[in-house]
């Protein structure tokens, strides 16, 4: 059943409210930190800081359009009022400990504000059955390190935006001083020594961010940290100069980055291309897969001039004279001044029969 919301949620579970008092609660210093147990055969304790009270609960689900559902599983929601707001943002994770220092629920932050009466406070979701009002909230010592870093990280992307890279690339080390797995940071990084042709550092911090990409929420950052890898392992293969085992070595891994990224992002043109590449120029050639990827990268991106030559060369290479002119009319058509385009056609022209 909806009920219209008449009263704030302040009002809601006001049976157990605590009697208010204005302003942010102080916590002495010598109480910043404790020991969370995880269960009662914890003997060694995860450190901890303290952020504040369970200050009340709600079993509503406040809606878009203002309503509440009164459907949700009891106690859904958590009230706390902080002692401060220091490496805490929306979704972060949030323990309950109760008078034992026993974690007893496990919240995830919704949202952040500030009360005219309680000081700051935040509203949390999970299941605080077991939690009741007054128990401490903390967050793991290593939880908070990563929400610092976060705002590195985010400073790092503002300079480099504003093509600062000197400084992005001080602040996405800080980030990883304080969180050394922050996949976001690694991947930043890469791309600038990337962009530098400073691929072995480039491709360090990719792996780097590639230890903890399951950290990584967004589907487009996965992409590109795979694409980055491949990238660098393409550059190395086929522009480096480097023995021929580990170019063997090298076009291997290129080959998984590949398969990796596009079983996130299948219509990458460049990626297509990038494996085509690494199956046609190979001391064992798989002309037929090569061949796939760069149709496919071209019925993607019909005007993808990199995977027409290849198409072109390909054919060309089994003597298909007529198709390797069409393709390389298509990349002459979308784009006349390519050098390598028609140098291909006017070798074809003078001496393929």
């Amino acid at each position: 059943m909806i009920k219209h919301a008449i009263y704030s949620f302040f009002l809601l579970p006001a049976l157990i409210l605590p009697v208010p008092v204005k302003g942010n609660m102080i916590l002495p210093q010598d109480e910043s930190i404790t020991t969370m147990f995880m269960t009662h055969r914890d003997a060694t304790g995860t450190r901890c800081y303290v952020k504040g009270k369970v200050h009340s609960f709600s079993d509503f689900e406040t809606l878009d359009n203002k309503e509440l559902v009164d459907t949700m599983p009891p106690r859904n929601r958590v009230i706390v009022r902080l002692y401060n707001t220091t490496g805490i943002k929306k979704d972060d994770v949030l323990y309950v400990i109760d008078e034992n220092k026993l974690a007893v629920s496990r919240m995830v932050v919704d949202s952040i504000f500030k009360s005219d009466s309680f000081g700051m406070m935040l509203i949390g979701r999970g299941n605080f059955a077991l939690s009741q009002a007054g128990f401490t909230v903390v967050q793991k010592v290593e939880d908070e390190y990563s929400s610092m870093a976060y705002i590195h990280r985010a400073r790092g992307d503002y300079f480099r935006e504003n093509s600062d890279t000197g400084k992005a690339i001080s602040e996405y080390k800080k980030a990883l001083v304080l969180d050394r797995g922050n996949p976001e940071a690694h991947l930043a990084l890469g791309d600038i020594y990337y962009a530098r042709g400073m691929y072995q550092f480039a491709f360090r911090e990719y792996h780097e961010g590639y230890k903890n990409i399951g950290r990584l929420y967004d589907r487009e950052d996965k992409f590109m940290l795979l694409k980055g890898m491949a990238l660098v392992r393409f550059k190395e293969v086929f522009e480096g100069p480097l023995p021929q085992h580990l170019k063997d070595k090298y076009r291997s891994e290129g080959i998984s980055m590949c398969a990796e990224a596009l079983s996130v992002y299948p219509d990458s043109a460049e990626v297509n291309y990038l494996a085509g590449m690494f199956y046609y120029k190979s001391p064992s050639p798989d002309d037929k897969k090569a061949r796939d990827f760069f149709l496919k990268a071209i019925e993607i991106d019909p005007e993808h001039a990199p995977s027409g030559i290849a198409l072109a060369e390909l054919y060309l290479k089994h003597r298909n004279r007529e198709k390797s002119i069409s393709f390389l009319q298509k990349v002459i058509e979308s784009d006349p001044g390519n050098k390598r385009a028609r140098e291909l056609m006017l070798y074809i022209e003078k001496y393929a029969e």
